[in-house]
């Protein structure tokens, strides 16, 4: 299967950005699964000045709301 080719995401709009993992994979068992995406998610945010508007981590997907 090929990949999608990546949208177009202009300045100055408000965007859900959501991620669930593939057949019904947990990727956030335990609690030092949510502590490391949130290391990552800092980091990710040190790199590239997105403001995060908000944001929520279940254990089977995550959702964002970004305002690039």
């Amino acid at each position: 299967m090929m990949p999608r080719t990546a949208r177009i995401a202009p300045g100055g709009l408000v965007y859900q950005v959501v991620n669930r993992a593939n057949g019904r994979l947990r990727p956030f068992r335990k609690q030092s699964d949510f502590v490391a995406f949130y290391n990552v998610l800092l980091q990710a945010h040190e790199r590239h000045r997105t403001r995060l508007l908000g944001w929520c981590v279940m254990s089977t997907h995550w959702h964002f709301v970004v305002w690039p």
